[in-house]
């Protein structure tokens, strides 16, 4: 009876993904869905399609795979430092042209401003002032930034630090919550090759 109580204590609990919300399905895009492997001693942890596994034989997803917690985990520890400074250096490179392309900007509206002026002053027509405006700005538009892209403090702020030393310390709880803090979604391509792909905040 007692085996049987622990049996049912140990179905009813609640566990922890800690990469819950973050692995989107290979095959249907959907959020995968933590579950847990109670049959040994310590639990282990995997993620999989519930649209898959919930309908089967009706759904349009036929990923049946399962992926596993820990291949990831170890995946992201042993990578995570280079991960980020690739994504800060992508960041650098997407602002360099808005720097440089100041003095393009600089023409164009020049080139504008006289535009009007030849217009006033009758040296061009109305249709090649339109047809000459619309280009400009056309050319303007493509050149003037929305505004400049910056990495996230919280990811600033680990690109100098052990990531790994740090990250044992951490409870369940924590780890999920430090990686929800960093990473906008997971992509699995292979795991067992350590293919993935990662998108941060």
């Amino acid at each position: 009876v007692q085996d049987k109580i622990k049996r049912n204590n140990k179905q009813k609990r609640t566990y922890i993904y800690i990469f819950s919300k973050l692995i989107k399905c290979p095959c249907c895009g959907n959020r995968l869905v933590g579950n847990a492997n109670i049959s040994t001693k310590e639990p282990s942890f995997y993620y999989r399609c519930n649209k898959y596994y919930l309908n089967r034989g009706t759904s349009d997803c036929t990923c049946n795979k399962i992926f596993s917690e820990k291949r990831l985990e170890k995946f992201l520890l042993k990578n995570i430092n280079t991960l980020l400074k690739e994504y800060i250096t992508n960041i650098d490179k997407k602002n360099k042209p808005v720097e440089n392309n100041q003095n393009k900007i600089n023409a164009l509206k020049r080139k504008i401003s006289r535009l009007k002026e030849l217009y006033i002053e009758e040296l061009i027509d109305i249709e090649t002032y339109k047809k000459d405006y619309t280009q400009f700005k056309k050319e303007l538009a493509e050149l003037t930034p929305q505004s400049k892209i910056k990495a996230p403090d919280t990811i600033l702020s680990l690109v100098d630090i052990d990531i790994e030393t740090m990250y044992k310390q951490l409870s369940r709880e924590d780890k999920q919550a430090f990686w929800q803090g960093i990473i906008k979604e997971i992509h699995i391509i292979d795991q067992y090759a350590e293919k993935y792909e990662i998108f941060f905040n």
